[in-house]
C-alpha cells in the first residue's frame, strides 16, 4: 500500500493507490496515513479524473501539515482556487 525510503533524518512515505474504483476509494486511509505524517507532497503522476477532482479539495481543506501541490494536483482544482486561498 505505501513504501517508506530514508530521506534526510526522516522516512518519507509514498502512497501509490489505485484500482478501477479510483483514488477517492481509498480516501479514508490516505487521510489516515497524512494525518501522521509532518508534511505532504500532491500530485506527481496523479493525471486527472473526476474521483481526484473531489479528493484533493478535501485532503487540502483538512490538512493540518504543510502541503506542497504539483502541477498535476492542482489541476483538481480548476474553477476552486478559492479552496487553495482558504487553506493556505
Amino acid at each position: 500500500m505505501y513504501s517508506s525510503v530514508p530521506f534526510a533524518s526522516e522516512p518519507v512515505t509514498a502512497l501509490q493507490y489505485s484500482t478501477t474504483e479510483g483514488f477517492y476509494h481509498f480516501r479514508e486511509q490516505i487521510a489516515e496515513r497524512m494525518a501522521s505524517c509532518t508534511c505532504a507532497l500532491l500530485g506527481p503522476g496523479l493525471g486527472r479524473s473526476e474521483g481526484l477532482d473531489r479528493l484533493l479539495p478535501e485532503l487540502v481543506s483538512e490538512s493540518k501539515i504543510p502541503l506542497v501541490v504539483d502541477a498535476d494536483g492542482l489541476n483538481a482544482f480548476a474553477g476552486h482556487i478559492d479552496l487553495l486561498r482558504e487553506a493556505a
